[in-house]
């Protein structure tokens, strides 16, 4: 039980910080022409090159304890949610745009009202995407460098054949993330509950 839990709190808080980052930076991203020309070119660079290559440099400066693996988590799972919420703003239907402006909102409330929640559903499945990441990376980082977490158990298991464990070390990890990522889905089925309405309801017109 020790093991899941530094595995799964490892994995939330990484996964918070990338999130809360990869949403802030992406939404201005997607609505300056003048940042995607100036930042994307650097943003497609980077997020190309595997976390596990950066692992050195992140022990260098946080060491090998619990902020090590958090920054490594943070590191890997930030590139789905910037991308996916800075291509989610940019696709903004440009038309709701206008109409709000026409209707006299101003553009922190054109923001908020109307470029968000159209950027929502893609948001949501950057938001995915990189739970995923972060747990496979959270599993990765004890591996290499820890001595708590299920990626540590399952290396220890292997090290000492003792393959009982390690069979179940695998079960549990494939059971976290079904957990965390259900979890996300039911929040995003009821934070975006109207778009799914809509979006069923257009399904039922078609078919007639």
């Amino acid at each position: 039980m020790p093991y899941l839990w530094d595995t799964t709190w490892r994995s939330l808080i990484g996964f918070v910080l990338a999130s809360l980052v990869g949403v802030t930076v992406g939404i201005p991203l997607g609505l300056s022409k003048r940042a995607e020309e100036l930042f994307l070119p650097t943003v497609d660079a980077v997020r190309t090159i595997p976390p596990v290559a950066l692992l050195p440099l992140i022990i260098l400066f946080f060491g090998i304890d619990h902020s090590m693996k958090v920054a490594f988590i943070f590191v890997g799972s930030i590139w789905p949610v910037l991308v996916n919420t800075a291509q989610s703003v940019k696709s903004v239907d440009p038309m709701y745009i206008k109409v709000a402006f026409n209707s006299g909102h101003s553009n922190r409330s054109t923001l908020f009202r109307v470029i968000i929640p159209s950027s929502l559903p893609g948001i949501f499945a950057g938001l995915r995407i990189s739970l995923s990441i972060s747990v496979i990376l959270s599993i990765v980082s004890e591996m290499m460098a820890g001595n708590t977490g299920l990626g540590f158990f399952l290396n220890y298991s292997k090290r000492n054949f003792d393959y009982d464990d390690m069979f179940s070390a695998i079960i549990v990890i494939a059971i976290l993330g079904w957990l965390l990522n259900m979890a996300i889905h039911r929040i995003d089925r009821h934070v975006l509950s109207w778009y799914y309405h809509s979006r069923d309801n257009q399904l039922e017109c078609s078919q007639f």
